[in-house]
């Protein structure tokens, strides 16, 4: 058997103002209700290739191979909204690649008794929150995505544009099957 998926998201994340209470000193069109306040987008695309053989190697023994390619990417970007500009405004993306195999033999003592055993491996990429905890929500101010480098990044008159971040903390996660 061989098989493939590919598979795309774009997703726009923003919050709005329900209700505002005016402070004294500040101009009253600083915000209105129903302005937004963060706007986020997060993009994803991925595709995998498989194939799988069942191979009878005897009319006792069978052999199964299993074999996975996996390419898996992820952006994010922070739109300019509220407090959320020049250098509060987060960029990354990342990439992933996994290969998981698994194999396996399964042998026949007679009809109704066989044994069986097989090893495999899979991998899972870091979930959004491994990338970027907000904890308490987008709208927090000055929380760093979980990366380990931060580049500046400026218009040609020296204003900062974004921070973007590479290089994340969260490693993709690896599980070895034996049966």
């Amino acid at each position: 058997s061989l098989g493939a998926e590919i598979s795309s998201y774009s997703g726009l994340h923003y919050g709005k103002l329900i209700s505002l209470q005016q402070v004294d000193g500040l101009p009253d069109t600083l915000m209105t209700p129903a302005d937004q306040y963060y706007n986020y987008t997060g993009d994803k695309f991925w595709t995998s290739i498989y194939a799988h053989e069942l191979y009878n190697v005897t009319p006792k023994l069978k052999a199964m191979i299993d074999v996975q390619y996996q390419y898996k990417t992820y952006a994010f970007q922070q739109n300019p909204r509220g407090n959320f500009v020049q250098d509060q405004l987060n960029r990354y993306g990342v990439t992933w690649t996994f290969f998981n195999p698994k194999v396996g033999l399964n042998y026949s003592f007679r009809e109704n008794l066989s044994v069986y055993g097989s090893f495999g491996r899979t991998h899972r990429e870091p979930s959004d929150d491994d990338l970027y905890d907000t904890f308490q929500g987008p709208d927090d101010l000055g929380i760093d995505p979980l990366f380990a480098n931060a580049d500046t990044v400026t218009n040609a008159t020296g204003q900062v544009q974004h921070i973007s971040w590479t290089e994340p903390y969260t490693k993709p996660e690896q599980l070895s099957d034996f049966e």
